[in-house]
């Protein structure tokens, strides 16, 4: 990507004010993030590259070797054919676990279930998400983007200058807005309304579960499943 491209991207990126939807789990077409990285492959030495595929358990199921972009695509492909979710039917109640320790240890980890999780829910449902987060937030600064006055707050801070996680906490805020979230977590009550979510006893969960009217799914591991 040139310079002057890439000053076209960051203009619209800001006068948009949302994030890309290219951006999302286990997507490379049309992904922004993922094109940059094929283009930097590109101008690296010859070199191999190792690919191996990994079960929630950090045990090796597969392993591929190559040279090139196209290998390593190959090897995403196979890496689908594990973890990738075929169809596209939503749900009005989603609840998720985001898979045990340590994908729950704080809230930045977590929120890779949380994403994943999101895009079976329809707009307006439900997602009951089970994630401990012991460790808190997993960020000392990022509450603080949510006092800056929702996603517009954000998106002028950045623009200044970008704060870490700050993409995380715009992910956090749209999905919030698109779809109702039930927090099963050790956080506290504050921090989980102030990413526009409700903290939920485990108990309240269930009963949720057991009154819903719609389509329900659960998933058990929300860290490695996506569409």
């Amino acid at each position: 990507m040139h310079l002057g491209e890439l000053l076209i991207l960051l203009v619209n990126f800001f006068k948009k004010k949302r994030l890309d939807p290219g951006c999302q789990s286990g997507k490379l077409d049309g992904n922004p993030l993922a094109l940059d990285l094929e283009e930097i492959n590109a101008l690296l030495p010859p070199k191999l590259e190792i690919h191996g595929i990994l079960n929630s358990r950090k045990e090796v199921c597969e392993i591929h070797f190559g040279t090139n972009y196209g290998q390593f695509k190959e090897a995403c492909l196979r890496y689908d054919h594990y973890f990738r979710t075929p169809g596209e039917k939503l749900y009005d109640l989603v609840v998720a676990s985001a898979g045990g320790y340590p994908k729950d240890i704080n809230f930045i980890q977590a929120h890779k279930s949380i994403h994943n999780a999101a895009s079976f829910v329809k707009d307006g449902g439900s997602l009951v998400i089970l994630a401990e987060c012991i460790d808190g937030i997993g960020n000392k600064a990022f509450m603080d983007l949510f006092k800056l006055g929702g996603s517009e707050g954000i998106f002028r801070e950045m623009a200044i200058a970008y704060k870490n996680n700050a993409g995380t906490a715009l992910a956090t805020i749209e999905k919030a807005r698109r779809i109702s979230i039930r927090f099963v977590t050790s956080l506290d009550e504050e921090s989980c309304s102030m990413m526009g979510a409700v903290k939920t006893p485990a108990e309240e969960a269930v009963r949720i579960a057991e009154h819903s009217t719609g389509d329900v799914a659960w998933i058990g591991n929300a860290s490695l499943l996506y569409r």
